[in-house]
């Protein structure tokens, strides 16, 4: 019995199939806004003036809305603490989440400070705030997208 060859493809029948495929000659399909898409940049002046800007957005909570106003911060406006890497990890987590919440309501108090009009969230009012919620809005500060937190 003899051995089987195994016919390798070339790359004008790679081609074939993906064209075949996905409509075109890339291996990796994209999506119509993908390929039509310009790119924005940021020019380091806007990027200066977001640490001076009051940011603003609604963030929807249970069917209802509360307007969220923060700034960027600096390096030097960015709470500090020193880590002791002899801790256990559940500690250093610990340590990592009240650095975050102290970030956050480090923006949301440099915005206060800038806008008069917007809602204040003090520390105190913090603490007392859903927890679900709070990362909703640790969330929108962060950049991160969590487009449906609550239902997993």
């Amino acid at each position: 019995m003899g051995k089987e060859k195994r016919r390798r493809k070339t790359y004008a029948q790679i081609r074939g199939i993906n064209k075949k495929l996905w409509g075109w000659n890339s291996p990796i399909p994209r999506t119509e806004k993908e390929m039509t898409e310009e790119k924005e940049y940021w020019s380091l002046d806007e990027l200066v003036a977001l640490t001076e800007t009051v940011q603003e957005i609604e963030v929807e909570h249970q069917g209802k809305y509360i307007k969220l106003q923060w700034c960027e911060l600096v390096e030097s406006e960015e709470p500090k603490f020193d880590l002791d890497e002899s801790l256990d990890e559940a500690t250093k987590n610990q340590k990592y989440m009240e650095l975050g919440k102290e970030r956050c309501l480090a923006m949301l108090n440099k915005a206060a400070a800038k806008s008069a009009d917007g809602p204040t969230i003090t520390k105190e009012l913090w603490e007392q705030l859903p927890s679900t919620l709070k990362y909703k809005m640790q969330n929108t500060m962060m950049g991160v997208d969590v487009s449906d937190f609550q239902s997993g």
